[in-house]
């Protein structure tokens, strides 16, 4: 059903809006949304809290979902029908049991998506050396604003082993990125006199910072449906070319090395960037499946269940 549904802006913006929705109303009274950051290498206590980054938040929360679709779109890894893609993320992000929020933390896992994104495209670049240098150059702010993105930088390395020969300027500008950044971190902490922290941070585990009860249940469906997706997908592998099955290998390593922060460490702000690229495992599965029907009923009973669960 949902592939059957006409790909037209008025349909589509609907299901956008809808989407912003559940997000929106995911974040409850009880959700704490700040602006500074709790992993950041500066201060950024420099805007007080207001009403208005619950919406800053949401929209962040709709650019990643943007940048995962491009990512899938520009790749192929599923074609055809978005509609599927944009239910099943905004499902996602409402199903995520999130306690507090930083903006600032939001923002860097946004760069690391879209550093994530330009990496996969140094596949049919005669000269890759730009996109290494912005890719890092982005991880390089996400590492100053949320400083476990530093870890990414495995990410692009990996990349550069599997789409190209090995070169050694190739290396040295994933390096210089990360240490323009470090230069402008500095230096801007001191001209504007800004407090410089450095890895002061309490590591606490996802199941101490989230009650697994019954309203879990959204988020290990999703996570479920996820897995057998993923599954899915790396089953059909033969299917895709080899440049795809090399990014497929890429963006999993970005997923585990997310999911290891954000199990281990209990960063939740994580799943914002985690749940877009869910999504693209699930609307495989959804679009390969033989009894779309059943996964049509299961998605049905799904927003009955986070509905009646969060709401």
């Amino acid at each position: 059903m949902l592939f059957k549904l006409p790909q037209n802006i008025i349909i589509s913006l609907s299901f956008i809006l809808l989407g912003f929705v559940l997000v929106w109303l995911s974040i409850t009274e009880e959700v704490l949304i700040r602006f500074e950051g709790s992993h950041s290498l500066l201060d950024t206590k420099i805007i007080e809290n207001a009403d208005w980054v619950k919406i800053l938040f949401v929209s962040l929360s709709v650019i990643c979902t943007y940048v995962a679709h491009q990512i899938n779109k520009i790749h192929r890894f599923v074609e055809g029908n978005s509609i599927p893609f944009i239910l099943f993320t905004s499902i996602g992000l409402s199903a995520c049991l999130i306690s507090s929020v930083s903006i600032v933390d939001t923002f860097a896992v946004l760069l690391s998506l879209v550093s994530l994104s330009l990496i996969l495209r140094i596949h049919n670049q005669s000269s890759v050396l730009g996109l290494l240098l912005l890719s890092s150059l982005l991880l390089g702010g996400a590492t100053i604003l949320f400083y476990p993105s530093l870890i990414l930088f495995l990410i692009a390395v990996l990349t550069i082993a599997f789409f190209r020969p090995f070169e050694v300027r190739n290396y040295i500008v994933i390096l210089v990125g990360l240490l323009i950044t470090g230069f402008y971190m500095f230096s801007l902490s001191f001209l504007l006199d800004w407090d410089f922290h450095i890895f002061n941070t309490e590591f606490t585990s996802f199941a101490s910072t989230s009650s697994f009860e019954i309203d879990s249940i959204p988020l290990i469906v999703f996570c479920l449906l996820s897995f057998i997706g993923a599954l899915k997908m790396f089953y059909d592998r033969a299917k895709f070319i080899v440049r795809q099955r090399n990014q497929l290998i890429v963006i999993s390593f970005y997923i585990l090395i997310q999911l290891a922060l954000l199990l281990t460490c209990g960063y939740t702000v994580i799943w914002v960037s985690i749940a877009p690229v869910f999504s693209i495992f699930i609307v495989y599965y959804y679009k390969t499946s033989a009894r779309k029907w059943l996964l049509d009923v299961v998605t049905l009973l799904f927003i009955i269940a986070l509905i009646w669960l969060k709401y």
